[in-house]
């Protein structure tokens, strides 16, 4: 499997706008599509994220993938590269394509200055770079290539990237794999690493795939075990700027909707959130693209005390990448004191890294989804982590004195068994949520098709629910919730979320199938008429 550069080395666009214009350049399309500023060829420096440089997990950082080095400001230059010397426990990488028009000198060994060559004519870039910049470290990225770079003066540098072009533009280059091997050999022969981005793949195919990182540079976000949960290939990773994370939410349980990402790489089959496509303008696939958010510091964190905030409602606060990117746990740092009640949704363990940052706020919950026990339909359904890594965060949590939910949502008829899971998780959760699958949404054909391969004798089950309405299914599970509580002395309720810890073994079952006829807010919302 290859590995997604964009997940080793994070996009810090301290500097948005470039003046060269180059044709296929996918920065001035995305930051024309989300209005990131008014005119791209009037570059803006954003001097408020220089605060990223201050995590203390090192971590590798582009800070020119939507700007070129070469022109930027001096003065922007000078507070980046000293906030960089504050800093020294990060890598720093920079590219451009005009280093003719810079002259710049550094003392700090953890900058990396490349270029960026697409085709034979724009060898001597390679030069230039060595004459102009002075310190440092060297790279080279080779893409788009459109056409065969042939021999390369190499000399000095300690790393090439490989890629070819993406996107649709018409009339666009698709690299040949003599070109990839040309260079792929001329750098290994002065043993310098060769870095194949996964765009590749499909051209190289998996066997010459080279994906290598020289010694100075940090090769993961976390560890190969992290990696191996990116299962996606080709993610698409950009900034966005929002004017404030706090949303005021509409969900039956009131209070506000925090989503430190747009999108998620979880990438559920049934994952109602996908809608938020209408919105952000991508066109890519649910679960193949992820918008990491930057926002002002929240300031006045108490004007939020006694306010449900849920994290998490139309993305994962935990995915893969914010092991990376660490938005939740910069979110959760800003609203220390604001005595809130916050609510996490999430199908990853990583919420586990801040265990001591929950406690410290107090009044938090931690809701995990589980709709199966089956870990085979687990991944037909989800690219999260397995169902038994998220029952053993879930009791890590529940026995750190942090309340914890079990989301057994949504309810696949003939597929989830809700009293197992009740039985699995009982004595390591305060509430127990059931929620009906819904396909009113787009997913509604994906759903129905994957049911009529992998589970064909519950075709006429779903025909019945979801084409003809019958709604006697779930009138059933309904029936049968309620005696599950009562059979274990625990409280029954209709579309509540009451706050507190739960006596042990006998948590909260919560009724809220056919949620879409539920109305009201501030968790008073009842049904508007039994089914």
């Amino acid at each position: 499997m290859a590995v997604c550069i964009k997940d080793c080395i994070q996009n810090m666009n301290l500097v948005i706008g470039c003046t060269i214009g180059c044709s296929y350049c996918y920065a001035r399309n995305n930051v024309r599509r989300f209005h990131i500023i008014d005119d791209f060829e009037k570059p803006e420096f954003f001097p408020n994220k220089l605060r990223l440089m201050e995590k203390k997990r090192p971590q590798n950082f582009l800070l020119t993938g939507m700007s070129d080095f070469a022109h930027w400001n001096p003065e922007w230059r000078n507070q980046i590269f000293s906030k960089m010397a504050e800093n020294p426990q990060h890598q720093y990488l920079f590219l451009t394509k005009r280093p003719e028009d810079i002259v710049f000198s550094t003392t700090l060994e953890n900058a990396w200055f490349g270029v960026t060559v697409t085709s034979s004519k724009e060898k001597d870039r390679i030069q230039a770079l060595r004459e102009h910049i002075h310190g440092g470290h060297y790279h080279v990225t080779f893409e788009p290539m459109f056409d065969d770079i042939g021999t390369v003066d190499l000399t000095g540098i300690e790393w090439i990237v490989i890629g070819t072009e993406t996107g649709r533009r018409k009339g666009k280059t698709v690299s040949k794999p003599e070109w990839v091997r040309n260079l792929t050999d001329q750098a290994h022969t002065l043993g310098i690493p060769v870095f194949m981005k996964e765009d590749l793949l499909p051209i190289m195919g998996e066997a010459q795939m080279v994906q290598e990182f020289p010694p100075g540079l940090l090769p993961g976000i976390g560890g190969t075990e992290d990696m191996a949960e990116v299962k996606e290939s080709s993610i698409l990773i950009q900034d966005v700027e929002t004017k404030n994370i706090m949303t005021k939410s509409t969900l039956p349980v009131g209070g506000y909707s925090v989503n430190p990402y747009v999108g998620c790489t979880h990438g559920c089959k049934y994952c109602y959130a996908s809608f938020m496509k209408r919105f952000t303008g991508h066109t890519e696939p649910w679960g193949t693209f992820l918008d990491v958010k930057y926002w002002p510091a929240i300031k006045n964190p108490r004007k939020y005390a006694g306010q449900r905030v849920v994290i998490g409602s139309v993305t994962d606060g935990y995915l893969p990448q914010e092991a990376q990117f660490q938005n939740t746990r910069k979110l959760l740092e800003q609203l220390r004191g604001s005595e809130a009640e916050i609510l996490i949704c999430t199908k990853s363990d990583l919420v586990i890294r801040d265990i001591d940052l929950l406690k410290e706020l107090g009044k938090v919950t931690v809701s995990w989804s589980i709709n199966t026990l089956d870990e085979d339909f687990k991944n037909d359904t989800d690219n999260a982590v397995s169902i038994k890594r998220r029952l053993d965060a879930m009791k890590q949590v529940y026995d750190a004195g942090i309340r914890t939910v079990c989301f057994i949502a949504p309810v696949f008829p003939g597929i989830t068994d809700f009293e197992a899971i009740f039985h699995q998780v009982r004595n390591q959760c305060d509430l127990v949520w059931l929620e009906n699958l819904n396909l009113r949404g787009g997913f509604k054909k994906d759903i129905l098709d994957y049911i009529r391969k992998k589970h064909p004798d519950l075709v006429p089950l779903y025909d019945a629910i979801y084409n003809k309405r019958d709604r006697s299914y779930f009138r059933g599970l309904e029936d049968q919730a309620e005696r599950l509580a009562k059979e274990n002395s625990c409280p029954f309720v209709d579309n509540e979320l009451p706050y507190g810890r739960a006596e042990p073994g006998h948590p909260v079952i919560v009724d809220y199938f056919y949620h879409e006829e539920v109305r009201g807010s501030e968790n008073t919302g009842k049904r508007t008429q039994k089914v």
